[in-house]
């Protein structure tokens, strides 16, 4: 799903979206020449507040997984017609509008100025009104496409075009995009590619979508405000016990279900076990296993992030040159108990430590040549950063760096070239 919007972003704690109750409007949009998904607004109503269509029970949906991953603290409801006419109302929540252009020679953003000019109109109303979302579900698309749904950040509107509206884990991605949340990006640095987490996009169907967020926006969302811990660098080496967030309201040992690293800056890494059951059960990567993401805006607000690492028993992750401070930041999977001590809670015990730095070595002398020294510091797309110095005389390549393993950090090379002209 893409996201859309410059809105100023606010911090999770001062803007909070995914609490109390939410009333949604879903909208079905016909074209001036009657293009519209082949469902009915009873269908479609069904699809994302649960319900029963045609004798068949929704089992997952928009507003039962808002509500299992949030443990009830979010509230999915139909919106209310705000008319004294109930006929604009074909189904709970849902109401239709016809638009005056074509969808087929249209692009996105007419397509949905339209419809919201038309639903304004038929509503009396300015959007989003009494509605906290506004979810508008088109036919299909015909133009600039590439895209299953789009949401603003920090806003009300998302649109959907064609079956991509039912599916469970791309309304909850682009609903998260409303909440503040940025794409999660996975191991190998692309923007989607995170499938611990719906900001990933793992998911396409209408009934598998039990899966919440990774460990960066299980700490954005404040759900789990009272069983988050902290790693601070005056820590030194910590242990700690998390239970996967399917155990949220299952822990009688009050554990943690994510760990924050702090780095001083505004960049965070989490970390999270990836306890597949539950509210997560159909969860795409990495099932049960320890999972670390990094992030910006100190895990608060809108920010891009990565999967760095998952771990099995035994495992581990290191941090070279850790936030700067030269030393090494190792993330380690001790143990995961697989029900011994309580068969209906699994944990896994972490340790977090920072090593000292290396002994510098010894400086050599660059003999006829000149010490030549880079320092790059990693912006959140690392594995695109490069440079080259290239001999302008003879054309060769003498030295290069890059690509780069982790976002936010330093990283400095020194090396003795021949005396000459280069370009950098």
């Amino acid at each position: 799903g893409n996201s859309n919007g410059n809105s100023k972003q606010k911090n999770r704690k001062l803007s909070t979206p995914q609490f109390g109750q939410k009333p949604i409007l879903v909208v079905k949009v016909y074209d001036v020449d009657g293009l519209a998904r082949p469902e009915t607004e009873a269908e479609i109503s069904t699809d994302i507040f649960g319900g029963t269509y045609g004798g068949v029970a929704d089992q997952v949906n928009l507003k039962s997984q808002m509500s299992a991953c949030s443990f009830g603290k979010l509230t999915i409801l139909p919106g209310e017609n705000p008319t004294s006419n109930p006929a604009l109302f074909s189904a709970p929540g849902t109401i239709n509008v016809t638009i005056p252009i074509s969808l087929t020679t249209n692009d996105r953003y007419t397509i949905h100025a339209a419809a919201q000019t038309a639903v304004e109109a038929k509503l009396g109303i300015t959007l989003p009104g009494p509605y906290q979302q506004v979810m508008f579900v088109i036919e299909k698309c015909y133009q600039g496409c590439g895209w299953a749904a789009y949401a603003y950040i920090n806003s009300w509107m998302s649109v959907y075009q064609d079956a991509y509206y039912k599916h469970v884990g791309v309304q909850m991605h682009e609903i998260g995009h409303n909440f503040g949340f940025a794409h999660s990006g996975g191991l190998n640095g692309a923007t989607y590619t995170d499938h611990t987490g719906l900001m990933g996009n793992p998911l396409y169907s209408d009934e598998i979508g039990k899966m919440c967020w990774n460990a960066a926006k299980t700490h954005q969302c404040g759900w789990y405000d009272d069983r988050v811990a902290l790693w601070t660098e005056s820590m030194g080496t910590k242990e700690f016990t998390l239970v996967g967030i399917a155990n949220y309201d299952n822990n009688p040992d009050q554990h943690p279900v994510v760990i924050k690293v702090e780095t001083g800056t505004n960049t965070d890494q989490f970390i999270a076990f990836n306890r597949a059951i539950g509210v997560n059960s159909q969860n795409d990567e990495a099932d049960n296993e320890v999972t670390v993401v990094e992030t910006g805006n100190n895990g608060e607000a809108y920010s891009q992030s990565f999967l760095k690492a998952t771990l099995l028993q035994g495992e581990f992750f290191q941090y070279e040159n850790w936030a700067g401070t030269g030393q090494s930041l190792t993330i380690t999977t001790i143990d995961i108990d697989q029900g011994d001590t309580n068969p209906a809670v699994w944990t896994a015990k972490v340790t977090v430590s920072l090593s000292p730095p290396p002994p510098t070595p010894a400086p050599t002398s660059c003999i006829g040549g000149t010490d030549f020294k880079v320092t790059v510091v990693t912006d959140n797309y690392p594995s695109e950063t490069t440079w080259t110095l290239v001999n302008t005389c003879t054309g060769v390549t003498q030295t290069s760096g890059g690509p780069y393993a982790n976002s936010g950090t330093t990283y400095t090379e020194n090396t003795c070239i021949p005396s000459g002209e280069y370009t950098f």
